[in-house]
């Protein structure tokens, strides 16, 4: 009897444990169904996806920067593998080994040029699908090169006159000569090349000669103003005295030789001769002897 009663009491518990199952079982047809985002994968709370955790949106980066572009990843299918992308072309590819449910990715990038670029990376899954991160833009900057000290080449330069602020100046057309005075027939002193500038000090009363600063010397020289071009107030140049012209040997005059004459005395001179000629040509000539006229 005891043992009847316990068996009622059994049934009776199965029964109700049976009635709340299958009103459970009721209630849940009617629920929604299970969202992956909502799938909490290796009980770390990751969401199905990728996310790129570094670098940051808006980093600013150097040419040359080891960029380790570091994504978090979960499928409830299974990572299978992982693009990164950059200015949406595929820069690497990484597939796995085998699909991985969740973990972090991590696919090194080397900027070789200044500029902006967009990252993101795209996981294929065992599903067959994709997912795509979001788009990251970083500005790549150019890399500071240190400066390296170069010791340039020593060039000789023909040598130029010190330019005085203020002065007009007297720039060569063409090669020409620098002389110790105003004209021609002073030596040349100088050499004033083309296109050298020197300060003018002085010119002569009529302006058609300059003195100038001697190139590459000291003191000054004179140039011949059509050779030169001026620039400045040429009138405000003094009017300076020539120096001496040179010296030059005069040539002795050369003594003209003359002729002794042969006759000393009276008695040297020849005694003339005359011919008295008959006008009509018919006397012929007469020769008439006298004597010489010397006086003593």
């Amino acid at each position: 009897m005891k043992s009847r009663n316990i068996l009622k009491a059994t049934l009776a518990i199965l029964s109700q444990i049976f009635v709340a199952t299958c009103i459970l079982s009721l209630a849940a047809c009617n629920l929604p169904a299970l969202q992956t985002n909502d799938i909490d994968v290796n009980g770390e709370g990751s969401a199905a996806g990728v996310t790129i955790l570094y670098p940051a949106d808006g980093a600013q980066l150097q040419v040359g920067d080891f960029v380790d572009v570091h994504s978090r990843i979960a499928d409830p299918a299974g990572v299978t593998a992982a693009i990164l992308t950059v200015n949406n072309e595929i820069f690497r590819r990484d597939e796995l080994v085998s699909p991985v449910a969740s973990g972090n990715m991590y696919q090194p990038w080397i900027p070789t040029a200044p500029g902006t670029y967009v990252l993101q990376v795209i996981l294929e899954t065992g599903g067959g699908g994709q997912q795509a991160s979001q788009p990251i833009t970083v500005i790549v900057g150019d890399s500071t090169t240190p400066e390296i000290a170069v010791t340039p080449p020593v060039i000789m330069e023909t040598p130029t006159a010190t330019v005085t602020p203020g002065k007009p100046q007297a720039s060569a057309n063409q090669n020409t000569n620098c002389r110790s005075g105003p004209g021609i027939a002073y030596p040349h002193v100088a050499d004033f090349l083309a296109g050298q500038t020197v300060p003018i000090t002085g010119r002569n009363q009529d302006g058609t000669w300059l003195a100038v600063e001697r190139p590459g010397g000291t003191g000054q020289c004179w140039v011949w103003r059509d050779l030169v071009t001026i620039q400045g107030n040429i009138e405000s140049v003094p009017v300076v005295s020539a120096p001496p012209p040179p010296i030059t040997d005069t040539p002795k005059p050369t003594k003209t030789p003359t002729q002794k004459s042969p006759y000393t005395a009276c008695h040297d001179y020849p005694d003339l001769a005359t011919c008295n000629a008959d006008p009509m040509g018919f006397g012929g000539c007469s020769w008439e002897t006298g004597t010489n006229r010397c006086q003593p």
